[in-house]
């Protein structure tokens, strides 16, 4: 998404806001979808092995997630340019966005680090169907959320 600000896809999402608009509403549809399909899925015995299949399902999950979120654009248009210096240009505005994704990263590979602690969660079938439930309904509120939010 840095990058694609970066060569104006924020810009263009300012400018028209037509786009900006259905990329919102396809980012709330996606999301509900998810919960949907996880509510639905609550009930599936738990993966025990993550085949080839399944892990490329959850990587391209979570690129549409990313790549559907207006927020995302958002950022890079309001935030990012504070901190660059006047008449930065691609190459500066790349590195910035690198950075962000080095710190991003790191946050999240800890919160990957720690997900251990959630294994009793996910491993007893009461608990699990529960965990996938309650989850994918706070999913449906964020989405519900972000549409209310994100209006006007």
């Amino acid at each position: 998404m840095g990058l694609a600000a970066a060569l104006g896809l924020a810009a263009l999402l300012a400018a028209f806001p037509a786009l900006s608009q259905a990329l919102r509403w396809g980012g709330v549809g996606y999301l509900l979808w998810l919960a949907y399909d996880g509510w639905k899925s609550a009930d599936d015995p738990p993966d025990t092995g993550l085949s080839t299949h399944a892990r490329a399902l959850y990587f391209r999950r979570g690129l549409i997630t990313n790549l559907l979120n207006p927020k995302a654009a958002v950022f890079y248009l309001a935030i990012l340019p504070p901190f660059l210096p006047t008449g930065a240009g691609l190459p500066e505005t790349l590195t910035l966005s690198l950075v962000y994704v080095a710190v991003a990263t790191a946050v999240h590979a800890g919160i990957v680090a720690l997900s251990a602690a959630a294994a009793p969660l996910l491993t007893n079938d009461a608990k699990r169907r529960t965990t996938a439930r309650v989850l994918s309904a706070l999913l449906a509120l964020v989405a519900l959320w972000f549409a209310w939010k994100t209006r006007g």
